[in-house]
Order: C-alpha cells, then structure tokens, then sequence
C-alpha cells in the first residue's frame, strides 16, 4: 500500500514492504531531481533493480 508525502515529495514512497510480500520484495519509489547521484556501493544480502519511468540513468557495475 502507498504511503505518499505530498507535503515532501523528495522522501521515498514504499509501495511494497517485505512485511506485506512474505519477505519477497521490497518495493520503493524514488524520485530523483536532474543531476542526482548516488556514489558507486554494493550491497552483499540483498540485490538491488532499477526501473527508470522517465529520463535516464547511467549505472555502473562495481567489480569484485
């Protein structure tokens, strides 16, 4: 279920939680202004996938 801000659009929006997908998935919606970066990070319990609903995006794959 949504739980929007409108009042603080910039905060992430769940719209699933692993509480409500029997541990499954997490869903978050993350809008992002132009020019936003998120520094290069690995994550070893989970794995992470992007759905871009406009724009674009460059991603780069860290290397083990």
């Amino acid at each position: 279920m949504p739980s929007p801000n409108p009042s603080r659009p910039d905060i992430p929006t769940i719209l699933e939680s692993n509480h409500t997908t029997s541990g499954a998935q997490t869903v978050i919606e993350v809008p992002l202004p132009p020019l936003s970066t998120v520094y290069p990070h690995y994550h070893s319990s989970f794995s992470e996938t992007f759905t871009l609903l406009s724009g674009s995006i460059s991603v780069f794959k860290c290397l083990s």
